[in-house]
């Protein structure tokens, strides 16, 4: 998660986070268009790339 988040920071994301034990999940959206911008699929594929303990 921290590794994420210093992406998602650098990119200006503000991801919605939910953590449980070692789950996490994490909603990608743009709200001033309404739904996925083409930030949130280039966040979404830097957070893909990052492995455990990253």
């Amino acid at each position: 998660m921290a590794a994420a988040a210093v992406h998602a920071q650098a990119m200006n994301q503000q991801p919605e986070w939910f953590k449980r034990y070692a789950t996490v999940r994490v909603w990608l959206t743009t709200h001033n268009v309404g739904g996925l911008s083409d930030r949130d699929f280039a966040l979404a594929g830097v957070m893909g790339g990052l492995h455990p303990g990253a």
